[in-house]
């Protein structure tokens, strides 16, 4: 049996192919709730382990030019 996600070919991939589910249908959300949606689908998949971290810079690299949010603290209110 061939596993469901063996085409993805690295982290950023995994990353991007959660975060364009979300931004295709919500297209007006803050960073952060693409970044936890994001995490929870990307924690899901089996043997994929990759942290919060990363998918929050992937996240918020590929949103940049779609959405206004501070870049020090990401929207959180929280400094980094």
């Amino acid at each position: 049996m061939t596993r469901h996600h063996n085409k993805y070919v690295s982290n950023q991939d995994i990353i991007v192919k959660c975060l364009n589910t979300y931004a295709d249908v919500l297209h007006n959300m803050p960073i952060q709730w693409y970044v936890d949606r994001v995490y929870e689908s990307v924690v899901r998949k089996v043997g994929v382990k990759i942290k919060r971290e990363e998918v929050e810079a992937t996240v918020c690299y590929f949103m940049r030019d779609k959405i206004d949010y501070c870049r020090h603290c990401y929207g959180t209110g929280k400094s980094k």
